[in-house]
């Protein structure tokens, strides 16, 4: 049987964000069409780095989205 709390468990002991950078800017081009937001809409930019225990870095991501589409929640997993 599938369990969140095993899994949550399993990945604060392999992995670690490290990075995690996020702040607002103004849409460009490809955010106006895919985004659908105007010129005057700020978006939010999250980017992250995610590393194995070893400091080997697995996993990038940077994503962009409208300031009134999404919420974000963020885990500090070196503090768990």
């Amino acid at each position: 049987m599938f369990s969140e709390i095993k899994l949550l468990n399993s990945l604060l002991v392999a992995y670690s964000i490290e990075t995690c950078k996020r702040g607002w800017r103004q849409p460009d081009d490809y955010d106006q069409k895919y985004l659908n937001c105007s010129v005057s809409d700020p978006v939010l930019q999250v980017e992250q780095v995610v590393y194995l225990e070893n400091g080997r870095p697995i996993e990038y991501s940077r994503s962009r989205n409208r300031f009134d589409t999404k919420g974000y929640s963020l885990l500090d997993v070196k503090n768990i």
